[in-house]
């Protein structure tokens, strides 16, 4: 039975520093920026041809929103100064959900970000998919579904698109098949009943 469930279980991709925890931003600073070509700490990288400088901030700083992932999260791009950053991830073929948190990260305007993964510089979700919060909403919930028919490494490329784009808790997740549901759902139910009796 471990072999059955271990062959349907939901794996999560290693997104590194999905919550922008790495560096530790030295004590009395509450930021820390990052140029175009630099990497952020660890696995994101600011894209070379970036228009903008990125960086993170510490929860506590007063009108930002409250960070729900750690303590640290990363605004990238202020507008029109927008920023574009990415991270290689490697990937088997599978169904997946790219996971976030976006807000606003002032309270004069909406943030937005696009998203899109590629697969040698081709889209494998049909080109940017767009993504905004309306201001003062603070950390909310996004998530992007994606098939990738190969085994292969993927770029996910954020850029943001409007206002001061906060984001955090990035993750990728497996989506199981229906039928690995249903094999789960078999497998489950006679460990329920037994327990009841």
């Amino acid at each position: 039975m471990a072999a059955t469930l271990a062959a349907v279980s939901v794996n999560a991709a290693v997104v590194t520093n999905g919550s922008f925890e790495t560096p530790d931003i030295p004590g009395g600073s509450s930021a820390v920026f990052f140029v175009p070509g630099e990497t952020m700490g660890a696995g994101w990288v600011v894209d070379p041809a970036s228009g903008s400088a990125v960086l993170i901030l510490r929860e506590t700083l007063g009108v930002h929103p409250a960070v729900l992932d750690g303590d640290q999260y990363a605004v990238i791009g202020v507008a029109p100064d927008f920023a574009t950053i990415r991270q290689d991830v490697a990937l088997d073929a599978a169904s997946y959900r790219l996971s976030f948190q976006l807000a606003a990260a002032e309270t004069i305007s909406d943030a937005g970000i696009s998203v899109d993964i590629l697969r040698g510089g081709t889209s494998v979700v049909g080109g940017p998919a767009g993504f905004s919060v309306p201001t003062g909403s603070g950390f909310m919930d996004q998530s992007l579904d994606f098939t990738t028919s190969t085994a292969d490494n993927y770029r996910i490329v954020l850029t943001a698109t409007a206002g001061a784009t906060a984001i955090d808790a990035f993750q990728i997740t497996a989506i199981p098949e229906p039928s690995s549901v249903a094999v789960l759902a078999a497998i489950s139910l006679p460990l329920v009943i037994r327990r009841r009796r």
